[in-house]
């Protein structure tokens, strides 16, 4: 029985058991379930997690130290260097004449270690700290605009400048009316609006540009 059928079950049986028959037995006959089932659903409406007990890997258990020492021994070689779970059994066969542990067992066993040891690559950081004028970021984006009486397609472009202190904005856009500068879609350079023109924002918080024209 999948998850959401076991969640769908457990709502049945509490609201079987709070607002029907109101026995355990009786919504445990009712619905074929064991009473203990009926017990875990009004203790919580999720389906408790099922626990597998853990299984003794007989064959493995004397080999765990080789293959631990093995990837412990990788994280410190080289990428191109380190083993992977097939040499790894090569190695075992080779070394170890009387193991019959599968492969498959010790790919399993490398999952789970490799796991529990931690990612094998470094994090990497880099520090985002510029003197003025040496690094600038340009982003280009479209917005719809009311231009008079017509809405029309504006692209604005918004550079930032890095400085030590801050990152300091400044943008401007272009848009496709005939009362305003236009820009090809892609343009790689920044200018200024026409004269006469100002950028501000309409009622609706979309920017509004403003002619001497209107």
């Amino acid at each position: 029985m999948g998850w959401k059928a076991k969640v769908d079950l457990f709502e049945k049986l509490r609201r079987e058991h709070e607002f029907g028959i109101g026995t355990i037995a009786g919504v445990a006959a009712k619905f074929g379930v064991h009473r203990r089932a009926v017990r875990r659903a009004i203790a919580s409406a999720l389906p408790p997690p099922h626990h597998y007990p853990g299984r003794s890997k007989p064959k493995l258990g004397a080999l765990e130290a080789f293959i631990d020492k093995v990837l412990d021994d990788d994280r410190r070689a080289p990428r191109k260097q380190r083993h992977t779970a097939r040499r790894i059994h090569c190695r075992i066969l080779a070394e170890f004449p009387d193991a019959t542990v599968a492969e498959s067992t010790v790919r399993n066993h490398i999952r789970e270690r490799k796991h529990q040891m931690g990612p094998l690559r470094r994090e990497t950081f880099v520090p985002q700290s510029y003197s003025w004028a040496q690094e600038a970021q340009v982003d280009w984006y479209e917005a719809w605009v009311d231009l008079g009486d017509e809405r029309t397609n504006w692209h604005n472009g918004a550079r930032r400048v890095a400085g030590p202190p801050a990152m300091t904005r400044c943008g401007t856009g272009y848009g496709r009316g005939t009362a305003s500068r236009t820009a090809p879609r892609g343009a790689q350079c920044l200018l200024p609006p026409g004269d006469g023109e100002s950028i501000g924002r309409a009622d609706d918080g979309n920017p509004r540009i403003n002619t001497k024209d209107q």
